[in-house]
């Protein structure tokens, strides 16, 4: 992603952030929330890129948030692996 200006949420590793919240619409409407460490929080749809290795988010669900992220094997980035990060169960965590 040469060129590309980073947004805030580029800079951190996907385990960093915590899924807080889904807001659940019509097609591809839905949109989640992270929040880091410090609590500060994120929103996050369909296309929004995050993490430090050039992840995107590829679905939002009702339960969790799927991100499809460049998977570099030999210095090539030769296939993609998706990431889920899921809410936490209610009543504790997860």
């Amino acid at each position: 992603m040469t060129g590309v200006p980073r947004t805030p949420l580029q800079e951190y590793d996907l385990s960093q952030l915590k899924l807080t919240a889904i807001v659940w619409m019509s097609g591809d409407d839905s949109f989640a929330m992270v929040e880091d460490s410090a609590g500060k929080g994120f929103t996050l749809k369909k296309g929004t890129f995050i993490g430090k290795r050039g992840g995107k988010v590829k679905a939002v669900h009702l339960d969790r948030v799927v991100i499809e992220e460049p998977l570099t094997l030999y210095g090539t980035q030769s296939k993609m692996r998706e990431v889920v990060i899921e809410l936490p169960e209610e009543g504790g965590k997860k």
